[in-house]
């Protein structure tokens, strides 16, 4: 404990924010204390490790075998075509629609092939307009939001109001909670 005074003084003399007066008497007890002078030691050997700049290059040939990656990614990414996937996924939706359409005909026991598509198109048509209709809906409901929501950002007085009604309507439902009468146990006194 007695030396803790010696060892934030050698930290701030190697910082070199120790007065030269303190310096001395450092230097003074570091002469007379043997536990001290080395820790003092280590200190000085670990401020100068950590004092060395530490440089490390990249190889010679980084910036070649950088440059040769993103060249090969770049045609990797030309020779991609995008189109490719996109009709391999419509073509097997395709299918499988052809697919079911064929089962669901089969299913239903149609025995005239062109009133069982043309019937499956009918369907398929009601279909289409049904969520053609949801769509609509969808869109009026995000017209409605976005109309809205513009409201309440631009007129600050609706949000003052909103918060007033929203207090009063807690500090109504704490009196209510607070108001309410408890009711009383009667112990059996056997």
């Amino acid at each position: 404990m007695a030396h803790d005074n010696y060892h934030a003084m050698m930290s701030l003399a190697l910082d070199r924010a120790l007065p030269p007066e303190e310096q001395c008497i450092l230097h003074g007890h570091l002469e007379t204390c043997p536990a001290c002078r080395s820790t003092w030691d280590r200190m000085c050997c670990a401020d100068a490790l950590f004092g060395q700049a530490i440089s490390v290059a990249p190889s010679a040939d980084f910036t070649a075998r950088v440059m040769v990656r993103v060249a090969e990614r770049e045609i990797a990414r030309h020779e991609a075509k995008p189109w490719r996937l996109a009709a391999a996924i419509i073509t097997g939706l395709f299918a499988v629609i052809v697919a079911l359409g064929v089962a669901g005909l089969a299913l239903l026991g149609e025995g005239d092939l062109v009133n069982g598509i043309m019937r499956i198109a009918v369907q398929g048509r009601l279909m289409i307009a049904s969520l053609g209709a949801a769509a609509t809906l969808i869109e009026t409901l995000v017209g409605a939001l976005r109309t809205w929501l513009g409201f309440l950002v631009a007129q600050p007085v609706v949000w003052g109001a909103a918060i007033s009604m929203l207090t009063l309507a807690s500090i109504w439902l704490g009196l209510i909670e607070a108001l309410k009468p408890t009711p009383i146990r009667v112990e059996s006194g056997a």
